[in-house]
């Protein structure tokens, strides 16, 4: 293969290699929709009272697309439900994630109310974060209580507090509850040398962005994720032109290289020469026109992907 064939072909398959990673963004703008789909039959659901239905739509569209303004909607829902302690953790969750939401007078008024709802009832509210997220498991008072981050709401006194992890050191810490206010409490696991899979974890990604909370109803957020891009259909199109030009192109050339080879050979005797010849050279017309139609096409599908969307 020429050195100008074999640039094209490369060429080419980074074009493809681009259009194929858009997949990923198609994926997020399909979450996003559901995600506002879910946001806005939330809003309705709570306008009408509906509470218990409504926190469901609002934590489905946090699932799909987290976002401060979320748990903000779904701590107004469970306070009308009357549970307090899931009302605390999600506007707790969302102080800690908007620390300066123009909510947060409102919101440090009701985690006070909350939080004497809890100590009448002789308890209060502990949340236990540790890293690695997602992989350390957590005990209170020699119970299993899930894997971090856990909420749970504790008796007042002393509570002994165990972190472990597969591949980690395990960290201990007694915590003294009061039951004047809700408390958190953080580990961070040190990797053990030699782990069989140390290696695998990666720092948790960083919370999602602050959203201003407005919205016409009182306590009722109308602050939704963003609109997603259009599909890329084009775009799609024309990378499977650009994968049919390429494989022809290829194609095309393996024939024009066999043909080549019974002209060398001397392949059907003298009189077959000149058709070999013609032959040849029709295949690399072909194979030629195949990889610059392929590049055609994928520079067209990058561009599709830039600007189809929008």
């Amino acid at each position: 293969m020429s050195v100008t064939r074999f640039v094209v072909v490369a060429l080419t398959l980074s074009f493809v290699s681009v259009a194929l990673a858009q997949g990923s963004t198609e994926a997020d703008a399909v979450k996003l929709k559901r995600a506002r789909e879910a946001y806005a039959a939330g809003q309705v659901l709570y306008n009408q009272g509906n509470f218990s239905d409504a926190v469901k739509r609002f934590e489905e569209a946090n699932t799909l697309a987290p976002r401060a303004g979320n748990l903000f909607n779904i701590g107004r829902c469970y306070e009308q439900l009357k549970d307090a302690p899931k009302a605390l953790k999600a506007y707790r969750e969302y102080l800690r994630l908007s620390p300066d939401a123009k909510e947060k007078p409102e919101v440090d008024s009701a985690i006070t109310q909350l939080e004497g709802q809890l100590r009448q009832r002789g308890v209060q509210q502990v949340v236990v974060r540790a890293e690695p997220e997602g992989k350390v498991t957590v005990r209170i008072d020699d119970r299993e209580v899930g894997l971090a981050p856990v909420v749970v709401e504790l008796s007042r006194g002393a509570h002994h507090i165990e972190a472990s992890a597969e591949g980690f050191s395990t960290a201990r810490q007694d915590l003294t509850v009061s039951l004047d206010h809700a408390s958190d409490l953080s580990f961070t696991l040190e990797r053990l040398a030699g782990a069989p899979f140390a290696d695998d974890w990666k720092p948790p990604p960083p919370p999602p962005p602050s959203v201003d909370v407005v919205g016409p109803t009182p306590g009722v957020s109308t602050s939704l994720p963003a609109a997603p891009r259009k599909p890329y259909v084009w775009a799609w199109v024309t990378s499977g032109l650009t994968l049919a030009a390429v494989a022809a192109g290829v194609v095309l050339a393996v024939l024009e290289l066999n043909t080549q080879n019974d002209l060398k050979n001397g392949v059907g005797g003298p009189g077959a020469t000149r058709g070999l010849a013609t032959s040849a050279v029709t295949l690399s017309w072909g194979a030629n026109a195949g990889y610059i139609g392929g590049g055609v096409f994928g520079l067209t599908s990058i561009l599709l992907f830039i600007f189809e969307g929008k």
